[in-house]
C-alpha cells in the first residue's frame, strides 16, 4: 500500500479468471468466518484503468437494463473514478456486489460501503492482471496478504464476500452501520490514499439505491448462489427447457419435489421456482445447481430452508 499508484511494478498475469457464483468447494462459504487479511493494493492508476485485462462480473456480460439504468444514472454521477462515464458494465459490477450484500441479509449500507471501495479501487473493473504488486478483481485484493487465491479474487462474489467479511470484524455489532463511510472503506483496505474513498460515496450511494430493489429478496423470495448457468423448465418432471438463470446469485421462491439432477454421488431431486433471465417467468430450476449445500437439500445462502410451493 505504500507505493505511488503512477510508478506501478511490472504486470503479474493472474493465474485464473472467474467469474460471479464460482463453486467454492473445498473452501467452503464464500463469507466463513476467517483472520482479517493484510493491506489491500493500492488504486489502479486512471491512466492506466482502460489498458489492463478484466473480466466480466456477470455471466453474460452486462445486460440492456444495466445499459439503461447507465444512461438513466450517468447525468447525476459527479465522482472522480467513474462519475460521467458510468456504463453498462460498472452496473453490472455494482450489481454484482449490491446482490451479493443483500444474499447475507446485511443493510443497503454494505452495498454502499462496497461499491464506494470498488469505485475507488478498480473503477468498477473486474481485473485480471496486476499492475501494483499481485492486486486483483474489483478491490484490488492481494493473494500475498491473505485475499484469497487470484481465482477467487477475480470472482466477484468472493470478493465482495472477501471484503465484507473484514469490514465485518473490524466493525462488530453492526457498527459500520453508522459513521463515515470513506473511513470504514479505509479500515478495511488499509489505503496508503485514505481520503480516496470519500469522494466516491455520492456515486455509490446512487448505484446502490437504483439497485437495491432488484437485488433485495423481498417477501416470499430466497437468494441462492449458482455455480453455472441453470436450465430451467415449466415443471420439475418436464425434460423441455424453456430457458436459462445465469451463473451468480439469483432468487426463488419456493421448493418441489421433482426428478433427479446430478452425479451418482452429486445429486438433487428438489427443484426451485425462480423467475428466470432468459424464458418465461415462475419456471423450476434443480437445486442440484446451487453451490453451497449437498444432495437433496434446498436453502439459501443463509442456510434458511426454502419453504415448499
Amino acid at each position: 500500500m505504500s507505493r505511488n499508484p503512477l510508478s506501478p511494478t511490472p504486470r503479474l498475469v493472474a493465474l485464473g479468471i472467474a467469474v460471479a457464483g464460482l463453486l467454492l468447494t473445498a473452501a467452503g462459504p464464500a463469507h466463513a468466518v476467517a483472520p482479517v487479511p493484510g493491506p489491500a493494493g493500492a488504486p489502479v492508476p486512471l491512466p492506466l484503468v482502460a489498458s489492463i485485462a478484466y473480466a466480466q462480473c456477470v455471466s453474460g456480460g452486462a445486460t440492456g437494463a444495466d445499459t439503461t439504468l447507465a444512461n438513466q444514472l450517468r447525468p447525476q454521477m459527479n465522482g472522480n473514478r467513474v462519475g460521467r462515464s458510468l456504463n453498462g458494465y460498472h452496473v453490472s459490477c455494482a450489481r454484482a456486489i449490491s446482490a451479493t450484500a443483500a444474499g447475507r441479509g446485511l443493510d443497503k449500507r454494505a452495498a454502499v460501503i462496497a461499491i464506494t471501495t470498488a469505485i475507488t479501487e478498480s473503477s468498477l473493473h473486474n481485473y485480471t492482471e496486476a499492475v501494483d504488486h499481485d492486486s486483483l478483481g474489483l478491490f484490488q485484493q492481494r493473494p500475498s496478504q491473505g485475499w484469497g487465491t487470484p481465482a477467487q479474487l477475480t470472482n466477484p462474489v468472493y470478493a465482495t464476500n472477501a471484503f465484507l467479511n473484514a469490514m465485518l470484524r473490524k466493525y462488530p455489532n453492526n457498527s459500520w452501520m453508522s459513521g463515515d463511510i470513506g473511513a470504514i472503506c479505509q479500515a478495511v483496505q488499509v489505503s496508503a490514499y485514505p481520503d480516496a474513498y470519500r469522494p466516491e460515496v455520492h456515486d455509490a450511494q446512487l448505484l446502490a439505491n437504483a439497485l437495491w430493489g432488484g437485488g433485495s429478496p423481498g417477501p416470499g423470495r430466497y437468494w441462492v448462489d449458482t455455480f453455472a448457468n441453470a436450465p430451467v423448465y415449466a415443471s420439475p418432471t418436464s425434460t423441455a427447457q424453456t430457458g436459462t438463470l445465469y451463473q451468480g446469485t439469483n432468487y426463488v421462491f419456493c421448493k418441489t419435489w421433482g426428478r433427479q439432477i446430478g452425479t451418482a454421488t452429486s445429486y438433487n431431486h428438489w427443484w426451485l421456482k425462480t423467475d428466470p433471465d432468459a424464458g418465461p417467468a415462475a419456471q423450476y430450476v434443480s437445486a442440484y445447481y446451487l453451490s453451497r449445500w449437498g444432495n437433496d437439500e434446498a436453502k439459501d445462502n443463509n442456510g434458511t430452508v426454502i419453504p415448499d410451493c
